[in-house]
């Protein structure tokens, strides 16, 4: 049967687990190890050093229970090879072993803290060093009233009762570290959302400051375009048998310039409306869309109407109606009038699914376009065939990049002089939506 000093050690083993279990905090779990090795053991004192790393390698007492009478406040405890370091403590840090001393009163590494050790009654002591998977933290210090006090038995219980302590402080770092990582998280969180809600204010103020500034430039210029188209038809109506053939074709041209002059400054305030708010998603009929889209055109251009059209079935999207509407009206004109020339003109729309992303498309057999002048093609007021008699002011496509842009999309294009071009683009959120 073990004996009384086993069963005590035994027992406070037994203590010391339940302390691991319960603690929360790495100071708490130290502060209750100690108090149970002195109260449920019997030894004189014990206490907790942390091995410093820096140059002058020093041990740092930070939790002991027991009789002290400031005896760790008066003596230096190092780990290195000088004299202080080659005590108990010192060398099971750095040796990474158990160090009993079984009599401080024969022992010559104790010199440097005999004394003081045998004034508070310490015969014998033991330094078993604390080891985790973070590295090596320290020694656990346990001092007796009698020599040779620590038998082979015990020490090997008290460095399992240690071991046990160094996993349980460092279960407790790890928890503690998830934990500052989930407030700072938390406090990153806070603060983006914090920054997200000025950002968004700063640009709902910046998109409503651009937009009444478009509307006071349009303003501002229609008004002369006005006095101009006026004074010019004044003139037609009154003196038209005063001009001749040549005055006649200048006051036309005239005219011409200043409904194109109307024209971009319609574009203009169209391009800012787009300056908004994120879109208003809903399940939308794509298939449909492209229909009405198909039907609008052909209502306002009866004279050639489009004859070759093939729409997907059953296309289906996530977006906000109205701007999708927009887009698709924008580039199924666009691919009306640059295909205006073929004998057969066709235009196809239709998806496909790439990496779980849907691809859009719009494709013609239209003129095509050398694709060095590709990066031109989504700028306001851009005409890639400025010498082709080709209605529009170049305010379209850039129409169809914003929405897109508010979509979280994509747009991109492929042509060829001659062979036509196809328009691909992508509703990021969408295709988000297609993934989960």
């Amino acid at each position: 049967m073990p004996d009384t000093k086993t069963k005590r050690a035994l027992i406070a083993i037994t203590s010391c687990n339940r302390a691991i279990i319960r603690s929360t905090h790495k100071t708490e779990l130290i502060q209750k190890i100690c108090h149970i090795i002195v109260e449920q053991t019997g030894y004189r004192m014990v206490w907790m050093g942390v091995a410093d790393h820096g140059p002058e390698k020093k041990v740092i007492p930070i939790q002991q229970c027991g009789f002290d009478e400031g005896y760790l406040e008066s003596i230096q405890v190092t780990w290195d090879n000088s004299e202080t370091g080659l005590g108990p403590t010192g060398t099971a840090i750095r040796t990474k072993k158990t160090i009993a001393c079984r009599n401080i009163l024969e022992d010559p590494n104790y010199q440097p803290w005999r004394n003081r050790a045998l004034e508070r009654g310490y015969r014998s002591s033991i330094a078993i060093p604390l080891q985790n998977p973070h590295g090596l933290l320290g020694a656990l210090n346990i001092y007796a009233e009698e020599a040779d006090a620590f038998d082979t038995e015990e020490i090997a219980m008290l460095e399992t009762l240690a071991n046990d302590l160094a996993y349980g402080l460092y279960f407790l770092e790890v928890i503690e570290q998830k934990n500052k990582a989930e407030q700072k998280l938390k406090s990153l969180n806070k603060n983006l959302k914090k920054i997200v809600r000025e950002r968004t204010h700063d640009l709902r103020n910046t998109n409503h400051e651009l937009e009444s500034f478009a509307h006071t430039v349009s303003h501002d210029l229609r008004a002369p375009l006005r006095h101009i188209s006026g004074f010019l038809n004044i003139l037609l109506d009154n003196h038209l048998q005063s001009l001749d053939t040549q005055g006649l074709s200048l006051i036309k041209i005239i005219l011409k310039s200043v409904d194109d002059m109307n024209a971009r400054i319609e574009g203009l305030i169209r391009l800012a409306r787009f300056n908004r708010s994120p879109p208003r998603r809903a399940p939308i009929d794509f298939t449909a869309l492209c229909h009405n889209s198909i039907a609008k055109l052909n209502a306002d251009h009866k004279k050639r109407p489009i004859l070759h059209i093939n729409i997907a079935e059953g296309m289906q999207l996530q977006a906000e109606e109205r701007l999708i509407q927009t887009l698709m009206d924008n580039l199924i004109e666009n691919a009306w009038k640059f295909s205006a020339h073929q004998t057969n003109p066709k235009i196809e729309i239709g998806s496909l699914s790439n990496n779980g992303e849907t691809i859009y498309f719009v494709k013609d057999n239209g003129i095509g376009f050398d694709m060095r002048l590709a990066k031109k093609l989504f700028q306001p007021f851009q005409r890639l065939h400025p010498s082709l008699n080709i209605p529009g002011e170049g305010i379209g496509l850039a129409t169809v990049k914003k929405i897109v842009r508010l979509h979280n999309g994509r747009i991109w294009t492929e042509s060829k002089p001659n062979t036509g071009t196809t328009f691909w683009f992508t509703l990021e959120q969408d295709a988000l939506r297609a993934k989960n």
